[in-house]
């Protein structure tokens, strides 16, 4: 979902944008919520996409999910690129329920650098 610092400070009911961005950056680090940018330098009216580890928004780009951590250290350390695929494909599937990750989508995602969360791993696709 696309959003603003201000949209998100409306919907918090508060005018303190240092404690949104501290709420934003904890959710983060829990990975409980993800985004690419870096939000402690950005200003109020700048948009940027937010991922909800549950469930994508019905506005969500498809270009990131979540792993749960546990899963994915299980399977780091031994993972091919065929295991690999198959793994993200599931929890890609899972989350966004109406889309499917074909390998050409799945060359997309960042798998060398992920968002390690303390609860969730996030992949996500490679910016050009």
């Amino acid at each position: 979902m696309e959003i603003t610092l201000a949209n998100y400070m409306e919907t918090q009911n508060t005018t303190n944008i240092l404690k949104i961005k501290q709420n934003l950056l904890q959710l983060k680090k829990r990975g409980v919520l993800f985004f690419k940018e870096d939000i402690s330098t950005m200003d109020s009216h700048t948009s940027f996409h937010v991922y909800y580890h549950l469930l994508p928004n019905e506005k969500t780009e498809c270009s990131a999910f979540p792993i749960p951590k546990q899963a994915f250290v299980s399977q780091s350390d031994r993972l091919d690129d065929k295991r690999a695929f198959e793994a993200a494909k599931r929890y890609f599937e899972d989350y966004y329920i109406n889309e499917e990750l074909d390998m050409k989508g799945f060359d997309e995602f960042d798998l060398k650098n992920p968002f390690i969360g303390e609860d969730y791993v996030w992949l996500y696709k490679r910016t050009s």
